[in-house]
């Protein structure tokens, strides 16, 4: 491949894609030093309960409302987005654990049982 080559995005179903940026923004989001002191030190990972939590409810989610995903797409979607490479390998671990039936216990689901309707709604608006 060229240096000119330019590698392109990868695609996903539209509302797995904004349930993907969702989680995105959960799970990198900057750390706000003028809360609540567990809040200055959260790590910004997977290792984080919380941010295992919005991973495992949104795959549930897209899971259960039928929007199947392949994992390693997902990984290929998050590596593109800047994810750290240990995250995208625990995301497609996962992902593959979900689609397979795999139970996971996990701290409350950060998005809510609608979260499933904002994604359909921002992925119509997109359309």
């Amino acid at each position: 491949m060229s240096s000119n080559a330019r590698i392109e995005q990868p695609a996903l179903n539209p509302v797995v894609e904004k349930a993907m940026v969702d989680v995105t923004r959960f799970v990198y989001r900057k750390r706000n030093l003028t809360g609540p002191q567990w809040m200055r030190f959260r790590k910004v990972d997977l290792k984080d309960s919380s941010s295992r939590a919005a991973v495992i409810h949104a795959l549930m989610h897209l899971k259960y409302h039928n929007y199947l995903y392949d994992p390693q797409g997902l990984g290929d979607w998050a590596s593109w987005y800047g994810w750290k490479t240990e995250d995208v390998a625990e995301l497609i671990s996962y992902a593959t654990g979900v689609l397979g039936g795999q139970r996971y216990h996990t701290a409350p689901d950060p998005f809510g049982f609608q979260a499933i309707d904002r994604w359909r709604a921002a992925a119509a608006v997109e359309e």
